[in-house]
């Protein structure tokens, strides 16, 4: 009688399976062994090699996309062609930011377990968040300089959209933000002086470090914060270290 060929999942299933009917008494340990000796496992997990080469895919469609966006020179040639102001990109891409959050909360509902699949795909909302901030800035002259409020919308489009939609990749990003947005508020409304209430950069970075423990402990129940919770840790790491390096 030929062996049974199954994958590491199949087999998994199947020795829990034989597990819980040994112990419910509905097979002896001799049948329990002649069914463990029934089937082999297959050593070519060919769903995981797929799965890695549809991410690998994906993930290089993505950073297609990305270079574009980033790439500013397109932009300009398609403004310049159809006359299109600063203003009206950063709507034109607010639009697509809107288009592409409705089909991730449409994916969200087909698929409410995490994949990396899933999470990938939230980098096309952030490029175009990003975008559809740099051309807003652009078209109101950054407020005469004031880089850090937009580092600081950016940020809150970022938390507002990850904690409602429960994108890990989309509250990562809103912690990057919030970094250049801390500092580059701080240096403005001191004009670019070393000192901001008394303190200099790795005193502000160590308070905003200390800020993000205290919001850690006090929101640890949260579910969304359960979703999200390693990655603040990390960034509150990123702080202190960052902080470590400035003092020596």
């Amino acid at each position: 009688m030929p062996m049974l060929e199954v994958d590491k999942r199949e087999a998994q299933l199947l020795n829990k399976a034989i597990h819980v009917w040994q112990q419910e008494k509905l097979i002896s340990k001799e049948q329990a062994d002649n069914l463990h000796k029934s089937y082999s496992i297959n050593n070519t997990d060919w769903q995981t090699i797929t799965l890695y080469i549809f991410i690998a895919a994906i993930s290089c469609a993505l950073m297609a996309f990305g270079s574009l966006v980033l790439d500013e020179k397109w932009i300009e040639i398609i403004r310049k062609k159809f006359s299109l102001t600063d203003s009206v990109i950063a709507l034109l891409f607010a639009g697509l930011t809107v288009f592409l959050c409705y089909q991730g909360w449409r994916r969200n509902k087909h698929q409410p377990l995490f994949s990396f699949n899933r999470e990938l795909f939230w980098l096309l909302p952030v490029l175009s968040i990003g975008v559809s901030v740099v051309y807003l800035g652009k078209s109101v002259n950054y407020l005469e300089g004031n880089y850090g409020a937009f580092w600081l919308l950016a940020t809150c489009c970022y938390g507002i959209l990850g904690a409602t939609l429960h994108s890990r990749l989309l509250w990562l990003s809103m912690l990057l933000c919030l970094i250049p947005a801390y500092i580059k508020l701080t240096y403005y409304l001191t004009n670019d002086a070393s000192l901001f209430l008394g303190m200099n950069l790795p005193c502000r970075m160590a308070l905003l470090g200390a800020v993000l423990v205290l919001l850690a402990w006090g929101l640890r129940w949260l579910p969304v914060h359960q979703k999200c919770y390693l990655e603040r840790w990390l960034a509150v790491v990123h702080y202190f270290r960052l902080a470590d390096f400035y003092f020596w």
